[in-house]
């Protein structure tokens, strides 16, 4: 069995609802002056913002993030979105990756077939990994016959607004099962916070959103209760 990823929201900005109120008005006052706000009136300019083209004020809560159990693949993907974001990522030149296989440190899709197969597979290359190790191989060295699914944990520090424009970009109806597990678990934590920070998360892209759409590059039809239907295509 392998491991599930774990999403954990480290620390964000205090009285983050405020924050935002406090930037909105910001814009709208000839006299700027500090209120303080009932819990809903917070909600309602927090859900205004949402429908507005310019979202700067959610750029003021920052968050921090640790995300354990997801493959490197996994990673190179999360990684390119650079502009707003940090990263640690463990280094397999450093840590002894030894026994990832018999711990079900990697990635196993449900969609690969031969499960069994897939796992052998995995535990060979461990193998082979360890016997490096043993034999005087350096880490640095041994650490180029791993997988591309081999867990390590990852930290990443982002505004709430970078975290929703990367949420919106890989959130596709054709993600890999990867994506809409961390983006669940993100979505999680967000409601430790408050519920409405995890509403614009969906798993649908937005453009499926109000009615039909078509993807053409995927060949996917969704209606409004977000059934999928694969079409036929090139």
């Amino acid at each position: 069995m392998t491991l599930k990823p774990e999403i954990k929201l480290f620390s964000y900005t205090n009285n983050p609802l405020d924050v935002i109120a406090l930037a909105i008005d910001v814009w709208h006052e000839k006299d700027f002056d500090e209120k303080q706000y009932t819990a809903d009136k917070l909600v309602e300019k927090f859900r205004w913002l949402l429908k507005q083209p310019h979202q700067t004020p959610f750029e003021y809560v920052n968050t921090v993030w640790i995300i354990k159990n997801v493959s490197r693949a996994f990673q190179q993907q999360l990684t390119r979105h650079r502009v707003g974001f940090s990263y640690s990522i463990q280094s397999l030149r450093i840590v002894d990756a030894g026994n990832f296989a018999d711990e079900g440190r990697f990635t196993l899709p449900e969609s690969v077939i031969y499960k069994q197969t897939y796992y052998n597979y995995m535990k060979s290359i461990q193998d082979k990994y360890k016997t490096m190790i043993v034999t005087g191989e350096k880490i640095e060295d041994a650490r180029g016959i791993l997988p591309l699914n081999i867990h390590s944990p990852i930290t990443m520090s982002c505004s709430y607004r970078s975290l929703l424009g990367l949420l919106k970009q890989r959130l596709c109806v054709a993600a890999q099962e990867e994506w809409k597990l961390i983006a669940e678990g993100i979505r999680q934590e967000l409601m430790k916070v408050h519920p409405v920070f995890a509403e614009p998360i969906d798993c649908l892209c937005n453009r499926f959103k109000n009615g039909k759409g078509f993807c053409k590059t995927l060949h996917y039809e969704v209606n409004r209760e977000g059934i999928i239907n694969k079409k036929g295509g090139d």
